[in-house]
């Protein structure tokens, strides 16, 4: 990847990094991993005396083209200081974009003898991303209940098949990305069972844990039973409330009935707050 195009938490362009260009932020160091269906790693270092090194800061986002022309989008969460004694950098530690699935839920959806791509329209509904299946996976059947959409996607490759992969369209022209796109294609290759063993099949193993917080949590209780021999559907909070006014405490805000989750809007940034507008946080 020769040029990165660098771009703040509302899809706005901010500046073009480069590898090689003379004259602009230079970036170096970066890494770009990717796993069948798990998911992809990227990190790169840029020059902080660079006065475009100012754009490299959490939640803003960046773009590069893969090794096959795809354009990927990864949003900046970690940045580290580094020093060498002559180049002074900014390491930003990045995830892909399409991890925001992850807060995007599924109620209930309940396809029957559906394509792929019907089901992926229907958990991908009221999100920024859609779907593309390329791939004739046939018609099955599943049920998605109170579970992610990234979740969701990942139920669908095991249960059609397909490989997956994540893009973005950006238009040069109005510096703008205009569409997110998650493919399906055909699988390529199989699963072997082969175990990858230390000092014998790899040199070095690297696990990172990663924290950041949460501003919405969804309350899923049991499921009781009737007196049928049946199940109720899961306990859940949409049937609690309570009222500052009537002496009830909660971060002295009242809660009404109907809202499937408990939000601390405090640590909210930007980039919910736009999500707020459209309409996607109660």
């Amino acid at each position: 990847m020769a040029d990165m195009w660098v771009f703040d938490d509302m899809d706005r362009k901010l500046t073009i990094i480069s590898s090689d260009a003379k004259g602009t932020c230079r970036f170096y160091e970066a890494p770009f991993r990717e796993e069948l269906n798990v998911g992809s790693s990227f990190s790169f270092v840029v020059d902080a005396d660079h006065e475009d090194s100012q754009y490299i800061v959490e939640e803003n986002q960046v773009v590069f083209e893969d090794r096959k022309g795809r354009k990927r989008l990864f949003v900046i969460k970690e940045l580290e200081d580094t020093d060498d004694g002559a180049n002074p950098g900014i390491r930003a530690i990045c995830e892909p974009a399409i991890a925001e699935l992850y807060d995007e839920f599924v109620t209930d959806i309940r396809p029957q003898e559906k394509t792929a791509q019907y089901v992926i329209d229907r958990v991908l509904e009221g999100t920024r991303w859609r779907g593309n299946v390329t791939a004739e996976l046939g018609l099955n059947s599943t049920n998605f209940y109170r579970i992610s959409a990234m979740e969701a996607i990942n139920q669908i490759l095991q249960i059609w098949g397909g490989e997956l992969y994540d893009e973005v369209v950006f238009d040069e022209e109005s510096d703008r990305i205009i569409d997110r796109i998650v493919h399906i294609l055909p699988r390529r290759g199989k699963d072997t069972g082969k175990r990858a063993e230390i000092d014998k099949d790899i040199q070095e193993i690297t696990r990172t844990v990663l924290s950041y917080p949460a501003t919405a949590f969804y309350g899923y209780g049991a499921s009781l039973e009737t007196e049928g021999g049946g199940n109720t559907r899961y306990i859940d909070f949409s049937d609690v409330e309570w009222s500052v006014a009537n002496g009830d405490h909660w971060n002295g805000s009242d809660r009404r009935r109907g809202h499937h989750k408990r939000e601390n809007r405090q640590p909210v940034g930007r980039q919910d707050q736009r999500r707020d507008d459209q309409g996607n946080h109660d």
